[in-house]
């Protein structure tokens, strides 16, 4: 008798798996994956989602729908959906491929460019405790609301430079910034 069903591990997708007992209450196979020696059950919940499910995901991000909202409608887990993001978000080009059009007019010789303003900010939240404050820094465009820039770290001026070195040269030759005039004792 042949099974031709392959076994593909939860975690990494690999076929390159092998039997490691049984469970003892349920009497089950077990096995375990050579790659990233994951255990799991051949009669286990399906951690699979469908690639229908993951572009339903994505359109419910992007309706900024709460997290443990999606879970519990799609009836996926917290942790599954917390790497999908990181998964994303490490696809995510750098420079965010912002792009505009500079309104450039020629009048009596004289070239004119229309300055577009952009606003900066920063915004905090704890990481796992008080003790660790993480700061999101952002620039964006001020009329569409897309972001241009991001750094995530300290309130300090070195993180302040690190968002600015990432702002596309274009931007900082032809662009107004407004922030709220941050200033920290700390940094002299």
């Amino acid at each position: 008798m042949c099974n031709s069903t392959k076994i593909y591990c939860p975690r990494c997708l690999s076929t390159k798996v092998k039997k490691n007992g049984l469970f003892s209450k349920s009497k089950y196979q077990q096995f375990k994956c050579k790659l990233c020696s994951k255990k799991f059950s051949e009669h286990g919940q399906s951690y699979f989602v469908d690639i229908n499910k993951r572009d339903l995901i994505k359109s419910l991000l992007l309706e900024r729908l709460s997290l443990r909202g999606i879970c519990r409608v799609l009836k996926i887990s917290l942790t599954w959906l917390l790497g999908y993001i990181k998964e994303l978000y490490n696809d995510l080009p750098d420079d965010l491929n912002f792009r505009f059009k500079w309104l450039k007019k020629e009048h009596n010789n004289k070239f004119y460019i229309k300055l577009e303003p952009f606003e900066g900010d920063e915004l905090w939240s704890f990481v796992q405790s008080k003790a660790n404050v993480k700061y999101v820094w952002i620039l964006m465009h001020r009329q569409s609301r897309q972001i241009v820039a991001y750094y995530v770290g300290d309130r300090t001026r070195q993180s302040a430079q690190k968002l600015w070195d990432k702002v596309p040269d274009e931007i900082k030759q032809n662009g107004i910034f407004y922030t709220d005039d941050w200033s920290d004792r700390r940094c002299g």
